[in-house]
């Protein structure tokens, strides 16, 4: 530590549950007891067997309450996860979450079913605001090569938004076939249930 500045370095390996293992080192800079900055540098995450790499132009500033998401990119080769905007008291403040190439596959960790195995990529945004009141959350996302339980649907448009008071997702979209067949996707996600935390209804067109 050197004034108001330190470097970081955390590691870990887990091998119960979801396997996985990392390095994130990081520059902190504090300013006061509410003000500071963290800047994340040579960094990587390995889940199962995807290494995901932190861009090293990144920036996390935290003025008490408030956090600000600067270039906060996590890649797995053509995967890209960003966050940009704000986590703040203001409800106009915005935190932006952009997908590109990113595998859906991967979700099924966190579903809780053995019975779901999802599989595709998405792509575009979505948006988190008021967090700290009654969170908005809404998405407009492109999906390609949709697949559930290794059945192929094809591509469309997904919209997604947070229902506060049952504490769930509600999802809506259209798949289009290669062989022009359409699929209409209905349905909720529940991120606190333990189980059955995926309820969605597909209806051929």
């Amino acid at each position: 530590s050197v004034g108001n500045h330190f470097q970081t370095d955390v590691s870990w390996n887990t091998t119960k549950g979801i396997q996985h293992n990392g390095n994130i080192s990081s520059l902190i800079s504090i300013f006061n007891h509410e003000e500071f900055i963290i800047n994340f540098l040579q960094s990587d995450i390995k889940i199962e067997n995807d290494l995901w790499t932190l861009n090293e132009s990144n920036e996390i500033s935290i003025i008490g309450s408030n956090i600000r998401f600067s270039e906060f990119d996590i890649s797995n080769n053509e995967q890209k996860f960003k966050l940009d905007g704000w986590i703040a008291d203001n409800p106009a403040s915005t935190l932006s979450i952009q997908f590109e190439n990113f595998n859906i596959s991967g979700i099924d960790h966190f579903i809780q079913s053995g019975n779901v195995n999802l599989g595709g990529f998405i792509h575009g945004t979505a948006s988190l605001s008021n967090v700290y009141d009654k969170p908005l959350f809404s998405s407009n996302l492109t999906l390609d090569k949709l697949s559930l339980n290794n059945q192929l649907f094809g591509s469309g448009k997904l919209l997604a938004s947070w229902k506060h008071l049952e504490q769930k997702i509600s999802v809506l979209g259209q798949i289009s076939s290669p062989a022009g067949q359409y699929t209409s996707v209905s349905g909720f996600y529940f991120p606190y249930q333990q189980e059955n935390a995926l309820d969605v209804k597909l209806k051929f067109i």
